[in-house]
């Protein structure tokens, strides 16, 4: 088991920094800019799982891990003009190190005879575009793969168990096959090697504390029950 965090931080290098607009740069520390609460969640799982965790807190404004490089949005908006060279440049330093580290990890597990189940941590803002998402927990994952429709069917049924009064959906607010990190991998692992779940969780959980301690306690419990009855 591996956990990711892709959209941790709201982190831009002044360099970068200086050519977003003003505009943009207020944006970071909206959900434009990054995953609130997510990367906190990320931690707690890999500390009381004791399993490693790779996250990044470069904000998305500036290049986003969890789209493919070739996505027209990889880049942000201040940066999409740029020459290849450009481009190019950003990626290696900010992009291809927290991908090739996660790609790195499951190829060394799948080449010693193991599968992998890798869960990436997002979060999403409670309102989109005058929208309210009427969810607090989403599970995204590919339904045609049969080890990620079972590893996600256990864990939406552990998680409900212990969270009854929070509602929770499958492939929402995003579809688990859109491009992303989960899909990418997706495409070069066997489905007996290798299931990816997204793990998104409603902003309005941060709010309090205690709901926070709580969700993070029920996830760990979640996924250690669901572990155990699998053998």
């Amino acid at each position: 088991m591996l956990i990711t965090c892709e959209h941790g931080g709201h982190k831009v290098p002044a360099p970068f920094l200086h050519e977003m607009s003003k505009l943009q740069q207020k944006e970071l520390l909206t959900h434009k800019g990054w995953d609130l609460g997510a990367l906190g969640v990320a931690r707690y799982l890999a500390k009381h799982l004791d399993v490693p965790l790779h996250s990044t807190q470069i904000s998305r404004l500036l290049v986003d891990c969890n789209r493919s490089a070739h996505h027209p949005k990889c880049l942000g908006p201040a940066f999409r003009c740029l020459e290849a060279a450009e481009k190019n440049f950003i990626l290696a330093l900010y992009y291809w190190p927290h991908r090739n580290a996660i790609e790195s990890q499951i190829l060394s597990h799948i080449q010693q005879g193991r599968s992998v189940l890798h869960l990436a941590v997002h979060s999403f803002t409670p309102k989109l575009d005058g929208m309210v998402r009427n969810a607090e927990i989403g599970l995204l994952y590919d339904p045609s793969r049969p080890s990620e429709k079972t590893w996600a069917n256990g864990l939406a049924r552990e998680i409900q168990e212990r969270l009854a009064d929070l509602r929770l959906r499958r492939n929402y607010p995003y579809l688990g096959t859109s491009d992303g990190l989960t899909t990418w991998l997706r495409k070069h692992y066997d489905a007996n090697e290798y299931a990816g779940i997204e793990i998104e969780v409603n902003q309005s959980l941060f709010k309090k504390s205690r709901a926070t301690q709580g969700l993070q306690r029920a996830l760990v419990q979640s996924v250690e029950s669901l572990l155990i009855r699998r053998g």
